[in-house]
């Protein structure tokens, strides 16, 4: 039997909540990486791939890994879009095998948050680049979107931390720090292996 996932149930309208809720931030994620057309990115918990979709055009190519078959079945694969089902602590990849991991929106899903950064070093080739976009709790619009994703998910699930405490494991797990957009609630951050 099929285990539903916490994203298949909001997948058909998932999209369209982020794009009306603003939450989406492709131009900033986009003008952060500047990428040259050679890289090879992973794009962990990328879901429907709005961000595959966007980045596509500017690297080699994007894999986008989640765990939800309903979300990724809003994406379109094809051309240098792969999309793959799975746990990305379960996965498959050679150590050192992408130029960019990106967690759009996830790290405040995963419980074990320094496991996840350590998979990121592991699958990053030397001077590859983490980029993060999340939510600073300290900030209230913050503990709002936390509310509102409790409604979905259950408060248990969800590991929104302060930007300082995301900077502490960022450096703890050996990354160093390239740039950091710092917004009214939200941050955009580029770390290198």
């Amino acid at each position: 039997m099929h285990e539903k996932k916490l994203f298949d149930r909001v997948s058909f309208v998932y999209d369209i909540f982020m794009r009306v809720a603003g939450m989406y931030k492709e131009t900033e994620v986009a003008e952060l990486l500047s990428c040259e057309g050679h890289e090879l990115v992973l794009d962990i918990g990328g879901g429907t791939g709005h961000y595959a979709r966007y980045l596509s055009p500017f690297c080699k190519e994007m894999v986008v890994i989640d765990e939800s078959d309903e979300m990724l079945s809003r994406l379109k694969s094809g051309g240098n879009i792969r999309p793959v089902c799975g746990n990305i602590f379960h996965n498959c990849y050679d150590d050192e095998s992408f130029d960019i991991i990106l967690l759009c929106d996830v790290l405040h899903h995963i419980e074990n948050q320094v496991l996840l950064l350590n998979e990121c070093r592991r699958l990053l080739k030397p001077g590859g680049n983490l980029l993060i976009y999340d939510f600073d709790y300290e900030k209230r619009m913050t503990k709002l979107i936390r509310a509102f994703e409790s409604i979905f998910f259950s408060s248990q699930l969800l590991f929104f931390q302060k930007h300082t405490a995301i900077v502490e494991m960022l450096r703890k797990v050996g990354f160093f720090e390239i740039v950091t957009m710092k917004k009214s609630f939200y941050f955009i951050t580029v770390w290198k292996k």
